[in-house]
């Protein structure tokens, strides 16, 4: 039994191919993870809960790390998830000089406000596409895999979309071309 499991791992070494591991949470989850945690984090600071507040930065900073985690090595995006991370750091050292009375905090606050600023300014710089960077940044972002993802629709075209479908082609041809037109008006 051990001679069949030693030939299969060699097979499986000698055979050259690489096995990929997926990450354990794809990126859109790890941003619905931290866009939540990060909104209780700040409910809990304006309504003075410093406990609960401080232990919803364990799972804001861990997503936040998640996402510079998932990003795909691209650049743009990668300083655009630091800035985040810098916006997470600055809002956790903020809320302890805050509720606490530990001025010594404010000083990273401001490194912090300006590393972030940089990144921004540097994944702008670096960005072909800003429009499709921006998506990326702000709270329950609008990608693929997200629940907030429409598929591009507005909600104008929801409504009509998610209506009882019509049995009449020509009535259904006639509701696509209102889409369209009110799509394009507003453009």
């Amino acid at each position: 039994m051990n001679e069949n499991y030693a030939k299969l791992s060699a097979a499986i070494h000698n055979s050259g191919t690489k096995t990929e591991s997926k990450p354990l949470l794809s990126r859109a989850t790890v941003d619905i993870i931290n866009s939540l945690s990060w909104f209780f984090m700040d409910a809990f600071w304006m309504l003075q809960f410093p406990k609960i507040c401080v232990c919803c930065i364990l799972p804001t900073a861990l997503s936040g790390i998640g996402l510079l985690l998932t990003n795909g090595k691209n650049r743009p995006l990668m300083l655009m998830d630091i800035s985040t991370n810098c916006w997470i750091w600055m809002n956790f050292f903020w809320i302890l000089q805050d509720m606490w009375g530990l001025e010594f905090m404010m000083p990273y606050v401001k490194i912090l406000t300006l590393v972030g600023i940089a990144c921004l300014i540097a994944a702008v710089k670096t960005s072909n596409d800003i429009k499709a960077l921006f998506k990326h940044f702000g709270p329950f972002r609008r990608h693929e895999g997200s629940l907030a993802y429409m598929g591009g629709q507005t909600a104008d075209t929801l409504r009509i979309t998610t209506r009882k479908p019509s049995k009449c082609a020509k009535c259904s041809a006639n509701a696509e071309r209102k889409v369209s037109k009110s799509a394009k008006a507003k453009k």
